[in-house]
């Protein structure tokens, strides 16, 4: 389950070039494509080693038994997993930096509106005399 997690995020994060590592922090362009690549990384690393094992197993005329190969090579897909998240995360924290506040877009009609108003005349001291 958690390799369908890491290889969706990574997905995402290689494709939009953005790695969010949390509400206030972010990570853009080569570290995302870096995190993005280390997350989709186990699922083809995992179908290797599967691949080679399998493969030793057969060079040496041995049957497959499947719960066998699944008890041997669980742990091995573990500790990918384990490693490739860890590698991601460590890039993500060394390279994230705060989340920039985008400036609220000015409404151009108040603008407009404010610039029609006729400007009120500053009243001088001579002006309360004249009453």
């Amino acid at each position: 389950m958690c390799g369908i997690a890491m290889l969706i995020f990574g997905i995402i994060a290689f494709v939009k070039g953005e790695f969010k590592l949390t509400r206030n922090r972010v990570v853009r362009r080569g570290p995302a494509y870096a995190i993005g690549a280390m997350l989709i990384l186990p699922l083809p690393l995992s179908f290797g080693v599967g691949l080679v094992y399998g493969a030793m197993l057969t060079a040496r005329h041995e049957q497959l038994d499947v719960k066998q190969l699944s008890e041997k090579l669980a742990p091995i897909e573990l500790g990918i997993d384990v490693f490739c998240l860890l590698v991601a995360l460590t890039i993500a924290a060394v390279t994230a930096k705060p989340v920039r506040k985008r400036r609220p877009i000015e409404d151009d009609y108040e603008d407009q509106y404010q610039e029609d108003e006729p400007r009120k005349r500053r009243r001088d001291e001579d002006d309360y005399d004249r009453r």
